[in-house]
């Protein structure tokens, strides 16, 4: 093994390791809804969009 496969194994498994500590500081936090998102403002905009799209196009309910 040379220096070149040291460095390459080197920076998978931080990307693991930081990868996994990832997961595990933010399981649960979701639980589904919004609200505990780290996303939180983007959760809705989705339907906000469509508002806004049907407005522009004078859809009805």
């Amino acid at each position: 093994m040379n220096i070149t496969d040291v460095i390459i194994i080197a920076i998978i498994s931080l990307l693991v390791i930081y990868s996994i500590r990832s997961l595990y500081k933010n399981r649960g936090s979701c639980g589904g809804s919004c609200a505990g998102c780290s996303s939180a403002n983007r959760c809705n905009s989705m339907n906000s969009f469509y508002e806004d799209y049907k407005k522009d196009q004078n859809i009805a309910n």
